[in-house]
């Protein structure tokens, strides 16, 4: 950026286009060119210049003096960024007590009912798979019906295995609350309970050795998501246990242990249910903390005395681009998650699970949720700012990741709070009234996440495209100059190649680059590449693709770096405490790779 600025492209730019860590500067700039010193008409350029023999401004120094932005300030920070996530767990597990509750209040109940009356042992199986097979012998009688019915069909049929497995759970319920807490139960019963997924898992890490890694780590994704639902199913036999064994319970309302339990994890279930659900679940995740250090570090202005900085953290996104100068628009590039399980019917949907979700000055929105005036949404959820579009943008872990799909683990990341991402107001809905935290969670949970609700789930834009080219590419425009630093060391540019993908599918669109030139960037030869965007009028389009790498003519500065640290310059993007090393390092690469291509161009 400091590379344009020099050049004045600025200010010939009409859109800026962030998305990912890159909306961190993006943000920066923004709030520059939103409230310029008096007397300045040059907004950024002015302040950020890289000047010989001159001392770096004030904006600049702090920049750098918040190289490690999420904890700047060494313990506090650190602390709090422990406990911010750790306090929203505990919310989060509070939600789900209250479910626990309730489920173990009525599984209880039938289980001692069940007893009592001395019920057949198998009832429960023998109406599962009566009722499987009724469907299955209605099915045969319907194959000669419309498509749509015979899929309504067969819809049911799938959730019948699901109500067979309740029902099978049903009947062995007492025996498993009898041998994991009763009285006579030897530790060796829940011991072997433990060891023995990890023995099988170990056994079949052994028998893998020579498969695929792609194997081995959805094995080892499935094993560590299966901890969270055999954590809830041992948590509610462990409650539905107190009833099955005729323990006293803290409150005795009629004297009978298992109703008294039952009304006693009544009582708590609407308890907890009352006072969580009008919890904010943006709130009680990570992304308050991590949208705090974002606005601290890139979201302010240079004092008009140019000493000083001033914080902007509640800068509206409708506030930006002031007129007194020429600036770019501004697209903040995020994802919006959606889901065929959320009742997503078409193609990106269920197989993208993902869509772009643009943050602008005049509009926010997707295609499938059409887009409302920015003020409006602004009015809807007071905390919608640009420092909050910036942190959802760059929301890269949430258990809802677009393309980046991990369903195993979404229950597990759920529970333990790793959840960036954030729930917005949904544009197409006008009055969305509050927030239900039991629902949301439930979603997020189960990935059943959708463009349809009162809210919709938005995380990291590049869960979908990481380049922040799709939405230029809309827009037609005849020159993008873009930008990749993620971590690629094998140069295999799998943000370039998603880019081309998705634009030759949604837009019927083709994108090309000189082979020659891509294996010269692939050996270290060049920085660059210069790719046609084919149009569907006909007309063409440019785009200068920069990429992280290095040939060798760079300042010796950055090459000290790189021999001490091999991995620069694709560095885990994880890595979010830069040293003054490290953070030279990559501003002068970036200058210099801007330099290159910049001339070549031109040339």
């Amino acid at each position: 950026m400091q590379s344009l600025a020099a050049k004045g492209l600025f200010r010939q730019a009409h859109y800026l286009s962030t998305v990912s860590g890159g909306g961190y500067m993006g943000g920066c700039f923004n709030a520059m060119n939103a409230t310029p010193p008096e007397g300045q008409h040059d907004g950024m350029e002015a302040v950020f210049a890289h000047t010989a023999y001159q001392q770096e401004s004030a904006a600049f120094r702090h920049l750098r003096a918040y190289s490690r932005f999420l904890a700047p300030s060494g313990a506090a920070d650190t602390l709090r960024m422990v406990a911010q996530p750790l306090v929203g767990m505990v919310t989060n597990l509070l939600v789900l007590l209250s479910v626990l509750l309730f489920a173990a209040a009525i599984g209880g109940a039938l289980s001692v009912g069940r007893s009592a009356l001395d019920v057949w042992p198998w009832l429960g199986t023998i109406i599962g798979l009566g009722w499987c097979a009724v469907l299955g012998g209605w099915m045969q009688f319907h194959q000669r019906d419309p498509l749509d019915r015979r899929d309504r069909i067969g819809g049911w049929l799938g959730w019948s295995l699901v109500i067979l497995a309740v029902l099978v759970f049903w009947d062995f319920q007492a025996g498993l609350i009898h041998w994991l807490f009763s009285a006579e139960t030897d530790w060796t019963h829940w011991t072997f309970f433990g060891i023995t997924p990890a023995a099988i898992a170990g056994f079949l890490a052994k028998r893998l050795q020579g498969q695929s890694a792609r194997l081995r780590l959805k094995l080892l994704l499935v094993a560590t998501g299966a901890a969270v639902p055999l954590a809830l199913v041992y948590g509610y036999l462990w409650l539905a246990g107190r009833m099955v064994l005729g323990q006293p319970a803290p409150l005795t309302a009629v004297g009978i242990p298992a109703l008294d339990w039952a009304i006693f994890y009544a009582l708590g279930g609407i308890f907890l249910g009352l006072i969580t659900k009008g919890v904010n679940l943006n709130i009680t995740s990570p992304h308050r903390f991590y949208r705090d250090r974002i606005s601290r570090a890139y979201i302010f202005r240079q004092m008009d005395d140019v000493h000083d900085i001033q914080s902007l953290d509640d800068l509206k996104l409708s506030k930006l681009q002031d007129p007194a100068f020429r600036a770019p628009y501004p697209i903040i590039n995020a994802t919006l998650n959606v889901s065929a399980a959320g009742g997503g019917k078409h193609l990106a949907e269920m197989v993208r699970h993902a869509e772009l979700f643009t943050f602008s000055k005049l509009y926010i929105g997707a295609q499938s949720t059409g887009f409302r005036p920015t003020t409006a949404m602004e009015d809807c959820d007071p905390y919608v700012n640009l420092a909050t579009a910036v942190a959802i943008s760059g929301a890269a872990a949430s258990p809802n990741m677009g393309q980046i799909n991990l369903p195993e683990l979404r229950l597990l990341m759920t529970l333990l709070n790793v959840r960036l991402g954030y729930w917005l107001s949904n544009p197409a809905k006008p009055d969305t009234g509050r927030m239900d935290a039991l629902k949301l969670l439930r979603t997020e949970m189960v990935g059943a996440v959708s463009s349809k609700g009162d809210f919709v789930n938005v995380s990291d834009g590049g869960h979908v495209e990481n380049l922040g080219v799709y939405a230029l590419i809309q827009r037609q425009c005849r020159l993008i100059i873009a930008a990749d630093a993620d971590a690629d060391g094998g140069y295999d540019l799998p943000a370039l190649t998603n880019l081309i993908r998705m634009i030759r599918i949604d837009m019927g669109l083709f994108l090309t680059f000189d082979a020659d030139e891509i294996k010269a960037l692939k050996e270290g030869k060049r920085h660059w590449l210069v790719g046609r965007i084919y149009y569907s009028d006909e007309r063409q389009g440019l785009l200068l693709y920069l990429k992280a790498s290095l040939t060798g003519d760079e300042d010796p500065t950055v090459l000290a770096y790189r021999q001490e640290y091999p991995a620069f310059p694709h560095e885990s993007t994880a890595d979010q405490f830069f040293s003054e090393q490290q953070f030279e390092a990559y501003r002068w690469l970036g200058y210099h790779v801007a330099n290159k291509a910049v001339a070549g161009l031109t040339s």
